[in-house]
């Protein structure tokens, strides 16, 4: 079952993450918690995505390289957890 963004952004303990395709090629993105699919999304080269996430949940990146092999690249959520600026 996939949940949307907003369900994802009212569990208590989450952060606010950015994932950045610097790539030229589109990817496929997964947020995922202890076997649950939270959300996905096609993230398009030289885009940002804003999305919500527990720490200890992983993203998952499709990617496909020019000769057509796709791989799968786990990287747990709090690797791209926005960190907020405080002024002093």
């Amino acid at each position: 079952m996939i949940h949307s963004p907003e369900l994802v952004m009212s569990r208590t303990s989450t952060s606010l993450c950015c994932y950045y395709n610097a790539t030229p090629q589109l990817h496929i993105v997964r947020v995922a918690d202890d076997g649950l699919l939270l959300t996905e999304r096609i993230v398009f080269p030289a885009e940002r995505w804003l999305f919500a996430a527990k720490p200890e949940a992983h993203l998952y990146i499709h990617r496909q390289n020019s000769a057509g092999d796709t791989w799968v690249e786990r990287v747990p959520c709090d690797r791209y957890q926005v960190k907020s600026r405080h002024s002093d």
